[in-house]
């Protein structure tokens, strides 16, 4: 008698693991060891994967508020890896905003927050693809020009991509106000 291959997909399905944050997420299609879909409990988003992965508990909630606690990759087209520009732009104006460290370096990013619809990488990026004059220069984001010195609010309507020259200048000029 040989040995009978025993079809694991139908056993896998509903079982339950938690990622490194303590998300639990749920086979939900289960197809080989090397292709399952998981859907995260809170979230309800849905990823791909491997068995190992899933056990290991390394899989990434796309929604989960893993960056400060409050951003999200999202679910979409762009990564910080294809896309670093973007996400450095998108990572940095949430430490501004959300890291207690930075607040200690003074009152310009006092009570300033980020606009719910940019706390989603993806919803950033599309923006910044949308508003970055040429992908040759470095620009810095800058809520000040369009919303007016002291604005308290990172969101589409606020701001803008400028030269890093410029924003320096304006920054001066601010400062011996």
């Amino acid at each position: 008698m040989g040995i009978y291959h025993v079809n694991l997909g139908a056993e896998r399905i509903g079982q339950i693991s938690y990622d490194k944050y303590g998300s639990a997420m749920r086979v939900i299609e289960y197809k080989t060891a090397n292709d399952l879909t998981v859907e995260f409990v809170e979230s309800g988003s849905i990823v791909h994967t491997t068995w190992r992965n899933f056990q290991a508990g390394v899989v990434k909630d796309p929604m989960a508020k893993s960056v400060y606690g409050i951003g999200v990759y999202g679910i979409g087209p762009y990564s910080s890896h294809e896309h670093p520009g973007a996400y450095r732009k998108w990572f940095d104006m949430l430490r501004r905003c959300y890291d207690p460290k930075w607040s200690k370096r003074g009152d310009a990013y006092k009570d300033v927050h980020v606009c719910e619809e940019w706390l989603n990488f993806q919803n950033f990026a599309t923006w910044y693809y949308d508003n970055i004059p040429d992908l040759t220069n470095d620009y810095e984001l800058d809520k000040d020009v369009l919303g007016g010195f002291g604005t308290k609010l990172y969101c589409p309507d606020n701001c803008s991509l400028i030269p890093q020259r410029i924003n320096t200048m304006i920054s001066l000029k601010e400062k011996i106000r």
